[in-house]
């Protein structure tokens, strides 16, 4: 085995120096594919790698059995001189030889052994002093790899991502960062096509031929537990101690990493988290400043903000603080924290930094938060800054700037901080250099990094991030020329946005960047509200909603960033609890903020080194499509206005009851009579399906599947009958057994922000029925008390209960509006304006344009209680599209009087097939070009009361409170 080993390596280094002529040790150091080609076909075919190893096999066969056979003609010519010279020696000399031999034969095998578990120096060592230079990898071996790995993936519907060998050619070493970036998503990110990812503060994609790199170097080495000492231990410990030390070569440009530590850990929030348990505050007491502080900067993330609580329980005081006051504050014994970059407008704060480096006091730390900071574009170099200008404590998180792996992050300690972090209270495993069981006698690990890294560290991921340095430095070059590009993409995005304007002249976006702020105090993140031409601020939510089926990935809400709400936003504390009681949590800011033009969220767009041009294209175009008005007058499109006695009659065409929220409905047939109660048609949306884990109500919005949940009402025998489309499962529910329901309230749910307690459903089997088709733990679940919640809508004068309910008792829908709808949504497919976006959720790639069913409107999809068609000719129905706009009253078969509470606001889930359980984007989309009201919602139908009080007094008693398909309806 050894003999084919060697005979292996040398075959890789000879064609090493055949096809690239480099160095074959500096190559296997960077992980080039030189010698890996056939780990990775191994992967694909184990079978091709068998074949491709036989001659291998073969040739160190040959080479073996020639050596045997010299060594033997060798032992017999020279066995009679050894046999005269041993005859000479004593017995006691002869012992003395044959032990002498034994050892030497031993040392050799060892020695051979123990090569497998050498650590190779970093590639970092090789680059030159500063790490900055491009990493080489020969472009034939590299197109051989990506070949053999993308034939081996299957077919998926990422079909632009082509395997082809004139395809896989890598470009030039020369070529332009667009130009490799170009080729690297061409070949190796099938995640992205389709999709425009503008979230990459949250985490950058990465390519796939990052994870093969990092799949091969793991599983080609032997790793064990570090703190073991067998010698497959010590070399992984070595490995940690050399990505230890390129980290802070090639991330923090650090020389002299004596004068530093690092340690390792789950991620930044972990890291701030450490130091904030750690830290011992009286060591930063003096008797001049006995009172150390903790103060941060007021635009700090929430993993920063919430060490004042650890700080409160050591009797710390907290403040935040400003650029402008920060000199004040760096005054103080304490710890100073702050951003480097905010991670919710893409502010730097790198001149802060510096200044409160250099005037801090001789008791005051300065930690750094660079998560948002450090990217594939981005690194922090100490080099360029003076010794006094360089923070203490540095923390940050691997997956911010490779996209893989997560889990994985670090702490970066000056030496001379290290002592004031003394306050570790736990020590075990690892971090433990001898304890005893029988009494309190602990002595901690002396090296630093050792004491705080409890437990077993991420071993896989600290290679990971090895693995990572050096394919982004082979595929993308060097670190400058990365910042340029990224920096190139934000100044077009950030430019194209502000030269939106309406047609009257109004600006489109508004965005959240100082006045004064120059582009190079920002990184790529660009945060925007989009705004009417009359000025009204566009709801964030509807703006999410429409890039999420469009496929385009921003992020909307608060961004974790607490000060950029009530800096930037304008949003008080007290507003911000007020909207918390209400539901709204971080990520859920509710439509109430929108009063006076402003709005508890927002929208974050943030580019990485694998965005491109047409990213940034495809992000302006859509706010142009979906909100630039380029009328000079601005007015309300489609929207019919009231006129003064008119009336409308319609036909009551279709009545359908859900008695499980979100779920699909239950059509009464024609002549079948429904029970009306104030708070909607009986047994309307009187269950929902909850999620055991927290509580709370799933929506079709994230579960589409709910669709092929069908629930019906059997008034006969009494039962709510649960059935599965496509499937035999069915399961009865007693409408009069309240048995079946946990005894207690249970958990607390939430819906449009009014919490109430319903009881959830014992039965396993229903539990499983619905769990399995979900894919989330969940069960069945009804109110367990009276009707608490009533309408919020802004025309409801009086209380209008609900019971699950999103805003109304009823919703009402007209079919001339539908199918307007689908008029709209025809003329599109067939004029080719219409493009179908794809993505994990809301994906219409399955759907082809001369599908009918893509390109119409769906009544059910809409999901009201009530559908009217005009009593009118064909010639006047198209008049009457959209007329239930004007309307401010329904009266039903002369007797039941239903009030208009106002619009029905629309979002994802008129794009799910109630059939299929299918999302179609294209519904709302056509809805957002076509059907926005003053305040840009976008809406369709019509909110209702039932008012029983106003009903005629000669209505029939049996009569008084049912409605029926094929009544009159008269709107006025």
């Amino acid at each position: 085995m050894v003999s084919a080993q060697r005979s292996k390596n040398i075959q890789g280094s000879a064609k090493s120096e055949d096809v690239g002529g480099g160095d074959p040790g500096l190559d296997a150091r960077r992980g080039a594919p030189i010698s890996t080609t056939h780990r990775q076909a191994s992967f694909a075919n184990m079978s091709v790698h068998s074949t491709s190893s036989a001659p291998s096999a073969s040739v160190s066969m040959t080479m073996g059995s020639s050596t045997v056979a010299i060594g033997a003609a060798t032992l017999c010519i020279a066995s009679p001189y050894l046999s005269s010279l041993l005859g000479l020696l004593t017995a006691a000399q002869r012992v003395a030889l044959a032990v002498a031999i034994y050892l030497a034969l031993c040392a050799r095998s060892q020695h051979r052994s123990s090569k497998r578990f050498q650590v190779q120096p970093p590639a970092s060592e090789d680059r030159g002093s500063h790490g900055h230079s491009e990493a080489t990898a020969d472009p034939d071996l590299r197109t051989e790899h990506l070949s053999r790995t993308r034939s081996s993936r299957p077919s998926t519907s990422a079909a632009k991502v082509s395997a082809t060998p004139q395809q896989a050619a890598a470009p030039p070493k020369d070529s332009t960062v667009a130009e490799k970036v170009d080729f690297v998503r061409s070949q190796q990110c099938p995640q992205l096509v389709d999709a425009c990812y503008l979230d990459a503060a949250a985490a950058p994609p990465f390519p796939t031929g990052l994870v093969q790199a990092v799949a091969e170097d793991v599983s080609s080495r032997l790793l064990s537990n570090p703190h073991s000492k067998s010698p497959s231990a010590i070399a992984t410990a070595d490995h940690i101690t050399a990505t230890r030390m390129r980290v802070m070569h090639e991330l923090f440009g650090i020389r002299d990493t004596h004068d530093w530590h690092l340690v390792f850990t789950a991620g930044t929030t972990a890291s701030l988290k450490l130091v904030a348990e750690c830290i011992d505050w009286a060591s930063l007491q003096s008797p001049s400043d006995p009172h150390a502080r903790f103060s941060y900067l007021r635009q700090s993330h929430t993993s920063v903000v919430g060490i004042r609580d650890l700080a409160a329980r050591a009797g710390v005081s907290s403040s935040i603080f400003s650029e402008e006051d920060a000199d004040v504050v760096a005054g103080h014994a304490g710890l100073v924290a702050l951003p480097l970059q905010c991670n919710a407008t893409g502010r730097r704060f790198c001149d802060l930094m510096k200044r409160l480096c250099r005037t801090k006091a001789d008791r005051s730390l300065v930690l750094l938060d660079a998560a948002s900071y450090l990217s594939s574009s981005s690194r922090l170099d100490f080099s360029q800054l003076n010794e006094d200008e360089r923070p203490d404590m540095v923390a940050f998180s691997f997956y911010k700037i490779f996209g893989y792996p997560t889990g994985i992050g670090g702490l970066l300690v000056k030496a001379s901080a290290a002592p004031h972090l003394g306050g570790k209270t736990y020590f075990g495993g690892g971090t433990v250099d001898a304890i005893l069981a029988e009494s309190a006698w602990t002595k901690p690990r002396r090296e630093f990094e050792a004491r705080f890294e409890d437990g077993t560290v991420n071993v896989h991921g600290i290679l990971a991030v090895n693995k990572a340095l050096d394919y982004y430095a082979q595929s993308f070059g060097a670190w400058d020329a990365r910042r340029e590009y990224v920096a190139g993409l934000s100044d077009k995005l950030v430019s194209a946005l502000r030269s939106l304007r309406h047609g009257n002249g109004n600006a489109v976006v508004r965005m959240y960047r100082d006045a004064d702020g120059s582009a190079g105090g920002y990184g790529p993140i660009v945060n925007f509200n989009l705004i009417t031409a009359t000025g009204m601020m566009v709801p964030p939510q509807e703006v999410d909603r429409l890039a999420s089926i469009s496929n385009i990935h921003v992020r909307m809400g608060r961004h974790c960033n607490p000060g950029f709400v009530t800096t930037h936003l304008g949003i008080p504390a007290s507003r911000l609890k007020q909207e918390y009681a209400e539901g709204a949590g971080c990520d859920d800011a509710g439509d109430a903020a929108l009063e006076g033009g402003l709005a508890s969220a927002s929208v974050r767009a943030s580019l990485c080194l694998l965005n491109t041009e047409e990213d940034v294209e495809r992000l302006v175009g859509f706010v142009a499509r979906f909100f630039l008005s380029t009328h000079p007058a601005p007015t309300l499109t489609a929207r019919v206005q009231p006129e003064a006695g008119l009336q409308r009659r319609f036909e009551l065409a279709s009545i359908t009851v859900y008695p499980i929220k979100s779920c699909a409905g239950q059509e009464l047939a024609r002549g079948e009579a429904w029970q009306l109660t104030p708070h909607g048609l009986q047994f309307d949306r009187e269950w929902i399906v909850m999620n055991l884990a927290n509580g709370k109500t799933l929506s079709q919005k994230r579960f589409p599947k709910m669709a092929l949940i069908r629930p019906r009402i059997d008034t006969l025998t009494r039962q709510l009958i649960i059935t599965i489309a496509g499937t035999s499962s069915r399961f009865a529910v007693p409408l009069d057994d309240g048995d079946q329901y946990s005894d207690s309230q249970g958990q607390a749910t939430q819906v449009c922000g009014a919490e109430i307690w319903p009881r959830a459903h014992t039965s396993r089997a229903l539990r499983s029925m619905l769990s399995e088709l979900l894919g989330v733990s969940c069960t069945l679940a009804r109110q367990a008390s009276g009707i608490s919640r009533h309408s919020k809508l802004p025309t409801a004068t009086s209380k209008v209960p609900l019971i699950f309910s999103n805003e109304s008792p009823f919703l009402l829908i007209n079919s001339a509006s539908v199918a307007r709808v689908s008029e709209w949504m025809q003329a599109a497919t067939h004029t080719g304006t219409e493009d179908l976006a794809s993505d994990s959720g809301y994906s219409s790639a399955s759907h082809s344009k001369t599908d009918s069913t893509a390109v119409s409107a769906q009544a059910p999809s809409f999901r009201a209680n009530f559908m009217v068609t005009p009593r009118a000719s064909a010639d006047d129905e198209g008049r009457v599209a959209f007329a239930e706009d004007g309307m401010s009253r329904f009266v039903l078969g002369g007797r039941h009087v239903f009030g208009v509470l106002g619009e029905c606001r629309r979002c994802q889930m008129v794009c799910v097939d109630q059939k299929t359980g299918e999302v179609k984007p294209q519904t709302l989309k056509t809805l957002a070009k076509w059907r926005r009201n003053a305040r840009g919602r976008i809406i369709f139908g019509s909110h209702l009361a039932w008012l029983p009080d106003l009903a005629p007094s000669a209505a029939a008693p049996d009569e008084a409170s049912q409605v029926w398909v094929g009544m009159d309806v008269v709107a006025s």
